[in-house]
């Protein structure tokens, strides 16, 4: 439900420690589920890894971020 709350948290705790951060809790509403991972797809391929908070596995699109980002060798970081 807060979800972009937490998603701003970590962001301020990745930029304080030097990261860019592309953060898709951000983008306005209104697209379709396809369209929004399309999206997230394209902020996974330039960024060097992904972040994934505590509870990712609760979240559909989560899950296929972490597919893709898997096949496309980044690096993972996982909230704890």
């Amino acid at each position: 439900d807060n979800y972009k709350d937490l998603f701003n948290e970590v962001q301020k705790e990745l930029e304080v420690k030097g990261h860019k951060v592309m953060n898709p809790a951000i983008l306005p509403g209104g697209f379709e589920h396809p369209e929004y991972m399309r999206i997230c797809y394209s902020m996974i391929d330039v960024c060097d890894g992904v972040c994934f908070l505590h509870n990712w596995k609760d979240s559909f699109g989560a899950k296929m971020e972490h597919r893709y980002a898997l096949k496309h060798n980044k690096l993972m970081i996982y909230q704890t």
